[in-house]
């Protein structure tokens, strides 16, 4: 997992005890020229907001952003809703096929919940084709948050108990975690993969799309082909006609008397 994932997670350090819930919805929206967005929303439910605020404190400032901010995540703050849950919105866009790659180990790892997801694109004159795949696999997902030493350096000086934390929200990815995954490429929207925890689940969606501005351009061409082919068969009809003309004349210079007979 991620530092950013496990920022995020050690930020709600009571809800591993108790019986909250975590969702995470994530959004890949795929523009016509292969660059997109990656949306993550993550809901915590009411329970999970006081666990996350017992003792007094925020979730606000509970759960620190500002890595994902470094690295050119945009964060719409937590939003509260009538129920007592909170809402935080992530996004992050990128510029071709590659990029949403490297967004999505951004927030997920190599060996987080968020496993080989890829975007192919290509464009063909008229067509264009996408196709994106990924697995989202929450079988042995865990917080793993030994491997960040600045951050177990930080909850040391903060005299927490980093082996009791880890512990506690090992169990809360283990058994009160939910991500979905939705994608939306040009001409297919909306297909989406749901994984609870102890699941995986793969995701594939491929589409195609005719590019108008690409026919409009093609059409126009063949228009101007067209139009040029008649002006070049007309001008070479004009100098048909006039050559003949000429040589008519030549012949009647040529033959005055089968002119006179004519007559």
């Amino acid at each position: 997992m991620s530092r950013a994932a496990r920022l995020i997670l050690c930020a709600l350090l009571g809800l591993a005890l108790t019986a909250c819930k975590t969702d995470a919805r994530v959004n890949v929206n795929v523009k016509p020229n292969g660059s997109g967005i990656v949306r993550i929303e993550v809901e915590l439910d009411k329970e999970a907001v006081q666990a996350a605020e017992a003792g007094g404190g925020k979730l606000e400032d509970r759960v620190r952003l500002s890595d994902l901010t470094k690295n050119g995540w945009k964060i719409v703050p937590w939003d509260r809703t009538s129920k007592g849950s909170a809402v935080l919105i992530l996004s992050k866009q990128f510029a071709s096929p590659k990029g949403l790659s490297s967004v999505i180990q951004e927030v997920s790892g190599k060996t987080g919940p968020l496993q080989d997801f890829k975007l192919k694109y290509s464009s063909v004159v008229v067509q264009s084709k996408y196709k994106l795949s990924g697995n989202v696999n929450l079988k042995n997902a865990n917080a793993n948050i030994a491997d960040d030493k600045e951050l177990i350096k930080k909850l040391t000086a903060a005299q927490v108990d980093t082996a009791a934390l880890e512990k506690d929200l090992d169990a809360l990815v283990k058994r009160g975690l939910q991500v979905s995954v939705t994608a939306d490429l040009p001409g297919v929207s909306g297909k989406t993969v749901t994984v609870n925890s102890g699941q995986s689940k793969s995701l594939s969606v491929s589409s195609s799309q005719l590019d108008r501005g690409n026919i409009f351009k093609l059409f126009l061409a063949l228009v101007f082909l067209g139009l040029a082919g008649l002006i070049m068969l007309r001008s070479r009809a004009i100098k048909n006609r006039k050559r003949a003309r000429e040589l008519a004349g030549e012949h009647l210079e040529t033959h005055p008397s089968k002119a006179g007979l004519s007559e």
